[in-house]
């Protein structure tokens, strides 16, 4: 028989009506009653294994009591008090930080700002505070698709993000009409003011650059991304809002709950943040206060100078001290002090050299890199814009042999703080010095005991070269600066010489006819200004490179007898065979010695200079890829080139004495360890990965970059106290932080790699141009540029003169080092040439009295 529910349920309340109990006062009794009956029948209720139907229970007693509006708010007021018992429960782990959630301002380090301490923040606060955080990102995400309020099914900013390319990301979130910062651009988002600081005219030559935002992406070769599908984002954003929320709740409910807050400080100071601003923000509980953000930086720069003074004791740094950047010798490298004799004694050899032609000219060895750089150059745009292997018999080269490579390590760079000296005079040079002793906590005699490699720009060098001169004679290393070695950066050589090259090549924009570079740039429909000014290297590189690379690509058609077809987006199908035949034909016919002698050079003053202009843009490229690729070799390779054209390029009154210098000195003065040494200081990986190098210069030129970004944006104008004492030794940090802010939504840094790619349309344009203007033939009856002179021969020449001329070869290439040793070798030298002179007389003084007394007898 089968029993009605209703009849149970009244056979139930009669029965327990008889016991004189109702159904909520039996209920109350039976969760309340402490009987091993009742604890048995309900052990279960508040368990995993029996929470579905203790759950059924309150949901039918929630829709019993919100059936009417009373009971409603009645059950909303009771929900209430719960939830704010369970809140008021939650807080971080009190203490001190890594324990806790206390930070103190005047005790923060480094260490705190890495991003694995930040996702260790991120988890213990959720962690501590779950109740509140998963009910935010419920409220925030209930719109949202496939929303999980579970911390543990949350998702990962790191991995959340995808990579994709630099311009593909979505501009931002549809739906809002929100921009995405990743693609505001970067002279928007990085405005800075550059005053121009132009050199007097008794002043030597100031080569600074002023890098803008687009060059420091370029270099830095880092970019950040966002991901692309919408339901994450708003995924993101509620999680990040929940967590911010939770950390406000805590810093308002105790002060000392602050982690969150102090990262925020900071992270206002390094975006421009204006004082105002935050402090409303610190009212807010979104930040601290400035003061307190100040008093971080001022105790991370103490951390920074400890790790200075540490880093140039004797016994922390026996052998390779770490680097030092500062502001106008860009950076320095010491090396241990047994040194310092080997030095002194190979520059003191290094003023008797001879200097001859000979030490510049190529080798055997170095002419067959280059013939192979040409061909791993033609080799690069066969496969890009002209042929696909389809097979892998023939080894393709993209990128020619290597020579001398360096090791990809990151190096352990430490900013120093910024100096105030004089920029155009020898006292400068010497208030530098006097900055780092302080700084280093060093003595003269400690500073001066070992070799000091100086590496800069060439006015820095020069005004050193000044005040050493001004200093001679002297009688200690400290005096006479004999342990500093000045090298000129590898950064600023390649933007000088490349300049040179490039303006060489322009040719006459009056003419529309001519063929110079400024055409080729034209007809690849590509804006650009005659590059006079020492700005926009970048740029100028790119169009150099693009310059070469269209301009192999005509050679490569002309070869293939397509130069008067339009070029098509799909590549042609070859075997690696044809395309290694390919190049090599192209290599005999264009860029090979017998090709510039060749009669059609000879006849055409267009092809001649096309043929110039692509071996000397070459060996631009080639330095340009040598350094990011971080091949020390290599670029000396381009370098010995560089220093026979400089004698020729116009416009190169001090690179063209100071480059062979520099390689007089690598490859005939210092010994082979030291040579080596100062090898290693033209070239970082900033991020410790290869094919990443850069110059150490450049690198330099960078955080000058963001140190003036930090100081224009920060809303203090222009009080050059803080920008020395808490910017400039801070930026490493403040860089971090500027990351750190879209990191914090979810975005992911991600290597960016550059490509200089020309389009079809571009290149189609150009080979219209170059069969119109017969850059392959010769018209005697079209127009007939002026003739390049072939700077390499020319310089060649001009050497060989010099050294025929001069009573002691090319001495303006021979190292400058009177020293110490010099000194000692004058007074040796006086020495014996009075001991003779006396001797002569003493020997005369007795011949006459011997004379005398014969006389008498």
């Amino acid at each position: 028989m089968v029993i009605l529910m209703a009849d149970k349920l009244s056979a139930i309340c009669s029965h327990i009506e008889s016991l004189n109990l109702n159904p909520k006062s039996f209920l109350t009794h039976f969760l309340d009653h402490s009987s091993e009956n009742c604890a048995f029948r309900r052990q279960f209720w508040g368990t995993e294994y029996g929470w579905t139907s203790t759950e059924r229970l309150i949901q039918s007693i929630k829709g019993l009591v919100c059936s009417h509006m009373e009971g409603r708010a009645l059950w909303e007021k009771f929900i209430l008090a719960e939830a704010t018992s369970i809140v008021c429960s939650e807080k971080p782990r009190s203490g001190k930080y890594p324990s806790g959630s206390y930070v103190s301002s005047s005790e923060v380090t480094e260490d705190f700002f890495t991003e694995e301490q930040r996702l260790s923040r991120n988890e213990a606060l959720t962690d501590r505070m779950p109740f509140l955080y998963q009910l935010l990102v419920a409220k925030l995400s209930q719109d949202s698709r496939a929303v999980s309020a579970d911390p543990s099914e949350q998702v990962n900013p790191q991995s959340s993000s995808r990579d994709c390319p630099a311009n593909s990301c979505p501009a931002g979130d549809e739906e809002e009409g929100e921009p995405d910062m990743d693609q505001i651009a970067p002279e928007n988002l990085w405005e800075f003011a550059t005053p121009d600081n132009p050199a007097l005219a008794d002043n030597p030559p100031k080569d600074r650059v002023e890098l803008n935002a687009n060059d420091v992406i370029e270099y830095e070769g880092v970019g950040i991304v966002s991901t692309t599908d919408v339901a994450d984002k708003k995924k993101l954003r509620a999680i990040n809002m929940a967590r911010s929320i939770c950390a406000m709740v805590a810093f308002g409910a105790n002060r000392r709950h602050n982690a969150f807050q102090l990262t925020n400080s900071l992270v206002f100071l390094a975006c421009g943040v204006t004082k105002r601003v935050n402090s409303y923000l610190n009212y807010l509980g979104l930040c601290s206060s400035r003061k307190t953000a100040h008093l971080a930086l001022k105790s991370l720069g103490r951390e920074a100078e400890e790790k200075i003074r540490d880093s140039f004791k004797p016994e922390n740094s026996p052998v390779l001290p770490p680097s030092i950047c500062f502001d106008n010798l860009d950076f320095q490298q010491k090396i241990h002090m047994q040194s310092l004799d080997a030095l002194n004694k190979a520059l003191h050899t290094g003023t008797k050299l001879t200097i001859r032609p000979s030490m510049f000219t190529a080798t055997l060895e170095s002419s067959n890199h280059f013939d192979l750089t040409l061909k791993s150059q033609i080799t690069r745009v066969v496969l890009n814009y002209v042929g696909i292997s389809v097979d892998g018999k023939f080894s393709l080269q993209r990128d020619p042999p290597a020579v001398r490579p360096l090791d990809a390590i990151k190096p352990d760079l430490t900013m120093l703080k910024l100096m105030v000296a004089s920029d155009n005079s020898a006292q400068g040079v010497g208030e530098v010095f006097t900055g780092i002793m302080q700084q280093a906590g060093l003595t003269p005699a400690e500073l001066h005991s070992r070799v000091q490699i100086i590496e800069g720009d060439l006015g820095s060098c020069n005004i050193f070269e000044s005040l050493r001169r001004q200093r001679t004679p002297a009688r200690s290393h400290e005096s006479s600066l004999d342990n500093v070695l000045p090298i000129p950066g590898a950064a600023h050589i390649l933007w000088n010489i490349a300049q040179a090259i490039f303006l060489a090549y322009w040719g006459d924009e009056t003419n529309r006819r001519d063929t110079g570079a400024w055409r080729i740039l034209h007809s690849l429909g590509i804006p650009a200004e005659k590059p006079v000014t020492k700005k926009d290297f970048n740029l100028m590189l790119s169009h150099m490179e693009k310059i070469l690379e269209v301009s192999l690509l005509y050679c490569v058609l002309v070869v293939c007898e397509k130069e008067t077809e339009q070029l098509g987006d799909i590549l042609e199908k070859m075997t690696s065979a044809e395309i290694e035949k390919l190049v090599q034909d192209t290599f005999n016919l264009f860029c090979s010695g017998e090709a510039l002698n060749s009669a059609k050079a000879t006849e055409s003053p267009a092809h001649r200079n096309f043929l110039l202009m692509i071996r000397d843009f070459a060996t631009v490229v080639e330095a340009k890829r040598a350094m990011k690729a971080g091949d020390t070799g290599r670029l000396i390779y381009i370098w010995k080139q560089w220093a026979v054209m400089g004698q020729a390029l116009p416009k190169l009154p001090h690179y063209s004495k100071h480059l062979p210098r520099l390689i007089v000195q690598l490859e005939h003065v210092l010994n082979t360890s030291l040579a080596t040494v100062v090898e290693n200081t033209l070239l970082i990986s900033p991020h410790g990965k290869s094919n990443e190098f850069q110059a150490t210069d450049c690198h330099l030129e960078i955080q000058n970059y963001w140190l003036k970004h930090f100081f224009n944006h920060s809303g203090i104008g222009t009080n050059i106290n803080r920008l020395k004492d808490v910017f400039s030794i801070n930026i490493p940090i403040l860089r971090f932080l500027l990351q750190y802010l879209r990191l914090e939504t979810g975005s992911k840094l991600i290597q960016q790699l550059h490509k200089n790619n020309i389009s079809i349309i571009s290149i189609n344009n150009f080979l219209r141009m170059a069969q119109r203007e017969g850059l392959n033939e010769f018209q005697p009856k079209g127009f007939i540029p002026q003739v390049n002179i072939d700077y390499y021969a020319s310089g060649m020449e001009n050497l060989r003169d010099e050294f025929r001329k001069g009573a002691k070869g090319l001495d303006r290439f021979r190292p400058f080092s009177p020293g110490i040793l010099q000194m000692q070798e004058e007074i040796k030298q006086g020495v014996v040439s009075k001991m003779t002179q006396g001797g002569e007389e003493e020997s005369d003084s007795d011949a006459s009295k011997s004379t005398s007394n014969g006389s008498l007898a």
